[in-house]
This record gives C-alpha cells, structure tokens and sequence, in this order.
C-alpha cells in the first residue's frame, strides 16, 4: 500500500474567520440569486394572468347583448315617458348586474376598488337609463353606448395597471443588479 503524505496547512484565527465570512458572503450571494429568479419567475406567471383579465369586446358581450334588446325594445314603448323609464330601470339594473359580473385588471387590484368600480358603473349606466328616459332621446341607442363606454374605461384602466406592473418589476430589477453589483456578483 502506498502513502501519501499528508499536508496540514498551519492557519491562524484570522483565517478561518476569513473562509466563515467568504462563505456567508456566497451563501448570500446564493440566496440573492435564487430569490431573483422566483421573482422573475413569479414576474412573468403575474403578468400572463393580468394580461389575460385584459377586457376583450367578448367580455362585454352579454352586457351588450341586453343593452341591444333594451335599445330595440325602447322604439316603440319610448312614446310614453312611464313606459321607457320602467324599461330602462329594469334593463339598466341587468346591465349593472353583468358589468359587475366581469372580472378585469381593474377589478382584481384590490378589493377596496370594488366599491370604486360599482358606483362608477352605477353612475354610468344610471347617467345613460336616465337619458334614455326622456322623450325624442330614446331611439338613439344610448344603453349599447353606456356598456361601450365602460368597456372603453376599463380598457384604459387595464392598460395603466399593466404599465405600472411593469415598471414597478423593473425598478426592482435594477435594484437587485445594482445590489448585486455592490456586492461583486452576478445575478444571472
């Protein structure tokens, strides 16, 4: 059997201090690149679901689709002011019913834009049953332009929430390279 022969290095406390603090330092450098990578990975599965509550035209359609039928239902009952200001409460609740019904980036921020979202509609679609209430103004399809008008904010409101996700991911993005930069790596 062979021997090798053995070489113990001779180290000093300050040393063996210097390998523990060279190790926490990878192990945190570690760390930074795992936790940045579940960011970005968490990042981009965030954003495929924004984009996919984006509102589409198709969302909006059964809301539409009633908005119609109210519109062609007020031609012939918009000669007595009674009669289309029932038919315009009773469609214009529907109509509030399925717009609160449709889920958007607008109403999946926070639960305390509910509120927010629902007397928005509330003003709309009462703004626009009310003046489609009133004699001469009903045969203009008022509903259908109260539902395109909500999906038209919803849209704008969509889009913002998307522009501000992302800025805000990349602003946390440059701090961590800056961060990391201090500290002597890299995070890729």
């Amino acid at each position: 059997m062979e021997s090798y022969p053995v070489f113990i290095q001779e180290t000093t406390p300050g040393d063996s201090e210097e390998i523990s603090a060279y190790e926490q330092m990878q192990e945190s450098i570690d760390s930074g690149r795992r936790a940045f990578a579940g960011m970005r990975a968490d990042y981009h599965q965030h954003l495929e679901q924004i984009r996919s509550r984006h509102p589409t035209l198709i969302m909006y359609m059964p809301a539409l689709m009633a908005a119609g039928l109210k519109d062609m239902l007020d031609a012939p009952v918009n000669l007595t002011m009674i009669g289309s200001g029932i038919l315009s409460a009773f469609f214009g609740t529907i109509i509030f019913a399925l717009l609160m019904r449709i889920k958007t980036n607008s109403s999946v921020m926070e639960s305390r834009f509910l509120v927010k979202k629902a007397i928005q509609r509330f003003v709309v679609v009462a703004g626009f049953s009310m003046a489609d209430a009133l004699p001469g103004v009903g045969f203009f399809p008022l509903e259908l332009a109260s539902v395109f008008f909500m999906f038209v904010l919803d849209r704008l409101a969509s889009t913002k929430f998307i522009s501000q996700f992302i800025a805000a991911y990349e602003i946390a993005e440059k701090k961590m390279r800056r961060h990391s930069e201090m500290e002597g790596a890299s995070l890729e």
